[in-house]
């Protein structure tokens, strides 16, 4: 209980106005078989001749208050492990997991990967982050699993030790519908006939461009015009570039990363 009060106070530490609230009264339901609940803990026991079933309890947790602060969602738990076999992916094994619908309706999954073996009591956590959800997620709940997954062995989790932390950012989105806001002088020199164009960049000391981009256009432009794009991984080409310059592109970004799941490669 000791790790898990300190990973509570780092939480709290992290911002002076985080919220902390004990989740003593979640609704769990259990699986069909090989989960039982014990006073306070979550006892999971899957046989070796079970295969690799997915044996987890699930609790609805509210993380609105989350997105109202723009922040993150801290949700912990104190558990332990006996004899847990190599799972059949890394994501599996003891399972300590939130999932969510995201604003597309896709679910996503969040989860503590590589948890097998054999170990005492110890307290992790998982985050949800409003800020790489700006659209928010449906309900402003998130579905919490505890168990075991694609292995065998014997898990315990302490049902009263589930904490939920909101940790505020002090953020907030500049701009809620993501359109973006083009200075007016701009979208006129677009918008306009090429000749108006050049007149109404000048009343505007609009970039000596502008002429130019209508010119482009045409004068009929029904949108705002393309910045440019993230280039691709390939090496680039010569039609690549004169592609780009039809569709009127202004900027291109290059990438420069190491050799992906490469070891110890990182020149």
């Amino acid at each position: 209980m000791k790790a898990g009060i300190l990973a509570l106070a780092a939480a709290l530490a992290a911002s002076e106005t985080a919220y902390a609230s004990p989740l003593r009264d979640l609704d769990w339901r259990l699986p069909e078989k090989w989960a039982r609940i014990e006073g306070s803990t979550l006892v999971i026991d899957v046989p070796p001749d079970a295969g690799r079933p997915m044996v987890c309890a699930t609790a609805r947790i509210d993380v609105s208050q989350a997105f109202r602060e723009f922040g993150v969602a801290i949700i912990g738990v104190r558990f332990r492990a006996t004899g847990v076999t190599e799972p059949d992916a890394r994501w599996n094994g003891v399972k300590v997991m939130y999932s969510y619908v995201d604003a597309d309706g896709d679910t996503q999954y969040v989860g503590i990967d590589s948890l097998k073996g054999t170990f005492d009591w110890r307290f992790d956590t998982v985050r949800l982050s409003a800020l790489a959800n700006p659209r928010g997620i449906r309900d402003n709940c998130v579905t919490f699993f505890l168990g075991l997954q694609g292995c065998s062995g014997h898990a315990e989790f302490d049902l009263s030790s589930v904490d939920l932390v909101i940790e505020p950012s002090g953020l907030k989105p500049a701009n809620q519908d993501y359109i973006v806001r083009y200075p007016e002088p701009f979208q006129a020199a677009v918008y306009s006939s090429p000749s108006s164009a050049c007149a109404e960049a000048a009343s505007h000391s609009a970039p000596s461009s502008a002429c130019a981009e209508a010119a482009i256009h045409g004068g009929r432009a029904k949108a705002t015009p393309l910045r440019g794009c993230m280039l691709p991984e390939r090496p680039m080409t010569e039609d690549d570039i004169a592609t780009l310059a039809s569709w009127g592109a202004t900027l291109a970004r290059f990438q420069i990363m190491r050799n992906w799941y490469a070891v110890d490669d990182c020149q």
